[in-house]
């Protein structure tokens, strides 16, 4: 995907950053307008939500959340295999 100039990357002392690339914005443009639109309503609003974070808190935020639905499918799991 980088080599088509769909992502960038930049590794730094916080880890591996992944960007869009100069051509992610006419790939999504191409898949469909209502999708298109909806993708960036979505990403302004993790901008909003997230883009003022440090990276560190960011994984906290995200590992708590990766606990949060494992939990939750592992005992949908349980009330299936019962």
């Amino acid at each position: 995907m980088s080599t088509k100039g769909l992502v960038d990357v930049q590794l730094d002392k916080d880890g591996i950053t992944y960007y869009a690339g100069e051509n992610s914005r006419a790939l999504v443009g191409s898949i469909g307008s209502s999708y298109s639109l909806n993708l960036a309503q979505r990403c302004e609003w993790v901008v909003l939500r997230y883009g003022s974070i440090d990276t560190i808190e960011l994984t906290n935020i995200f590992h708590d959340i990766g606990r949060r639905w494992e939990a939750e499918i592992d005992g949908f799991a349980k009330g299936v295999d019962s």
